[in-house]
């Protein structure tokens, strides 16, 4: 599967969306994809011993689809965005949660970029708000792959699971009360 252009072409329709949408629509979604993301990494994943050639191919298509909407949630919002891409993640890929990690970060981080550009030539942008988001993402693009290479698998997937939760609690409070 090519994630990262699925990635891509989902954080293209997000950036557009987002230049073409109300700051309340933006705050009225995004409790509900990230609840979305935290519930659907608590989901045990169903390990078969036989995946009949039809059933692999709807897989397929059904996480393809999944990681266009990722990208467009990225695209459009960010935040949280990597959560739900490990959510999916863990669940197309047979390997431990530090492969699904490394993986959902150059996708999130090519599908942050893609947006940058989009909005760096679309859009004004505070630059000094700008500098301490990328000293955010570099500090926790280095710490992170130790965090998860030190901490089990499972103790990190219901730590991010749980944390997501919490979060779109947070904003759903915020958005709705």
């Amino acid at each position: 599967m090519h994630v990262m252009a699925f990635a891509v072409i989902g954080a293209i329709i997000g950036s557009i969306i987002l230049l073409h949408s109300s700051n309340k629509s933006f705050q009225d979604v995004a409790p509900f994809v990230i609840l979305l993301s935290g519930v659907l990494m608590l989901i045990p994943k169903k390990q078969s011993a036989y995946v009949h050639e039809s059933v692999s191919k709807t897989a397929s298509a059904i996480a393809a689809i999944a990681i266009v909407v990722v990208g467009i949630y990225v695209g459009y919002f960010g935040a949280g965005g990597g959560v739900l891409m490990a959510a999916i993640l863990i669940r197309i890929i047979d390997a431990p949660y530090a492969i699904c990690n490394a993986v959902r970060n150059v996708s999130t981080l090519t599908m942050n970029a893609v947006s940058a550009l989009i909005f760096i030539f679309t859009t004004p942008i505070s630059w000094s708000a700008l500098v301490v988001l990328a000293v955010g993402l570099f500090i926790g693009g280095y710490i992170g792959p130790i965090i998860v290479r030190v901490i089990p698998s499972a103790i990190m997937k219901y730590s991010v699971a749980i944390g997501a939760i919490i979060l779109a609690a947070f904003l759903a409070y915020q958005a709705y009360f």
